[in-house]
């Protein structure tokens, strides 16, 4: 039975609040009947985990949709690899059941915990995505239901079900609830990887590796944003392919990988790790730990005569995470922000470092500064182009909120300038136009989120904040 209550929900980053009304424990029989009563001038919001960054999952005053509970594997064949789930199913529990029978869910983001109709509204991405794609890619079907309670099955080799795809795919949550995702998963010897680490003396060799194809598809940078001059952005890329021998894992090793650990790199308890932490995490910390990090790559490297790697299960490569659990808090009580531009390749590598060099100018250096490469799609508002990702971390201790505007709108202004986007799960600052901007199918999204949902019931803050 779905129970509500009134409470102050929050996003991953802790900067952003919001009090609203959170049904759980819903069926389809309950969405229907709150999208059908739903009073006017009210509005209902999505949510999966609650781990996106701000307000993409809130609601203030009005409703959240909480699908945790809907967490079933409906249909599984083995060998097809074609699989039917429930919205809220974690990636984490697909993982676990297809790597056992050698199929892989791909463009796996950096947290298991996140659902499948979470991917899908926000067309993940990957270490793989430069190889592979966005999650998009693997879907075959969603059921949805629209705000009139119509249900709607959306396939993805119909021609006429196109453009409704190409706004829910990535669409935030505000075209239609998703209730049920079929996907094509993809074949993999083993669940074990062959990992390497590979050192960079600046950022312009990061971007060389990662444009590389050398058998490698999953690739992330570790950049220093602090180092300076010729040495800016140095760092290794950490890459790793599939291991081609036949292998299965003992399901008790899977399974741990795919839970955060209840201790911080297995040792200590993450509550007063992070607290004593919180003073030292700052610039000045963050840049000698980043040098220290690099000499110690360096070091490993020489050692190892540059052809070090290692042999680990792909959820022990991809969710590195899970050995830092509550990492969010070191950042209480003010919260932190996390801007992550998408430059294209067209602008080059200059662009890049110019906007490493800019953050680095305005004392915004990213704490924790990873770089991925992306391949474009078909969708809305895709966050995809062929390109680079920079991930830039900020801290708020000790920052006045017209400083983060000033500067955040800085770099978005160069990321117009480079014909570029910001994501959105993770963006709290993006201004309407400056959103317009970036996605030049914005337009395309509004007609269709017009038409299919004429009354505005399905919203979030971050919806309003953008005008949609």
């Amino acid at each position: 039975m779905a129970t509500e209550i009134k409470e102050v929900v929050s996003g991953f980053s802790n900067t952003m609040k919001a009090k609203c009304r959170v049904v759980r424990k819903v069926d389809a029989a309950r969405v229907r009947r709150e999208l059908l009563e739903v009073e006017k001038s009210q509005s209902l919001c999505a949510r999966g985990s609650g781990i996106s960054y701000a307000d993409m999952i809130l609601n203030d005053q009005n409703s959240i949709l909480d699908f945790s509970n809907l967490d079933k594997i409906l249909e599984w064949d083995a060998l097809t690899g074609v699989i039917l789930l429930e919205t809220g199913v974690k990636i984490g529990t697909v993982l676990r059941l297809a790597h056992q029978h050698g199929w892989h869910l791909h463009c796996c983001p950096g947290s298991p915990d996140i659902t499948i109709g979470g991917a899908v509204s926000n067309n993940v991405h990957g270490k793989d995505s430069s190889s592979f794609g966005n999650f998009g890619k693997q879907v075959l079907e969603i059921k949805m239901l629209g705000t009139d309670g119509q249900e709607y099955f959306l396939r993805a080799d119909q021609p006429d079900d196109a453009a409704l795809l190409e706004a829910v795919i990535g669409g935030i949550g505000l075209i239609g609830i998703i209730m049920e995702v079929k996907l094509q998963l993809g074949r993999i010897p083993s669940p074990f990887v062959i990992a390497k680490n590979e050192i960079s003396p600046n950022i312009e060799a990061t971007l060389e590796n990662l444009d590389r194809d050398d058998g490698y598809p999953f690739k992330v940078a570790w950049c220093d944003a602090f180092a300076t001059g010729s040495s800016l952005g140095r760092g290794y890329v950490s890459m790793a392919c599939w291991d081609k021998c036949d292998e299965s894992v003992e399901l008790s090793r899977l399974s741990k990988s795919l839970h955060p650990s209840k201790r911080v790199l297995d040792l200590f308890p993450p509550k007063p790790f992070w607290y004593c932490g919180r003073p030292f995490f700052g610039a000045y910390a963050i840049k000698k730990l980043n040098s220290l990090m690099y000499a110690r790559a360096l070091v490993s490297d020489r050692l190892s005569k540059g052809s070090s790697s290692r042999r680990q299960l792909f959820s022990e490569f991809n969710f590195v995470h899970n050995k830092l659990p509550k990492m969010n808090d070191v950042y209480k009580p003010h919260g932190f922000i996390e801007i992550q531009p998408l430059i294209p390749r067209s602008a080059g590598h200059e662009a890049v470092r110019a906007l490493l060099d800019l953050c680095q100018k305005k004392g915004w250096q990213s704490l924790l500064c990873g770089i991925k490469r992306h391949s474009p799609d078909q969708y809305m508002l895709s966050y995809a182009d062929d390109g680079y990702s920079i991930g830039i971390d900020v801290a708020l201790r000790g920052r006045t909120k017209s400083d983060v505007v000033r500067i955040s709108n800085m770099i978005f202004d160069f990321v117009i300038e480079c014909k570029g986007r910001v994501y959105l799960a993770k963006d709290e600052l993006l201004p309407p136009g400056k959103f317009a901007q970036m996605y030049p199918r914005l337009s395309e999204f509004i007609t269709l989120k017009n038409h299919m949902d004429p009354g505005k019931v399905l919203m979030s803050d971050m919806g309003r904040r953008l005008k949609i």
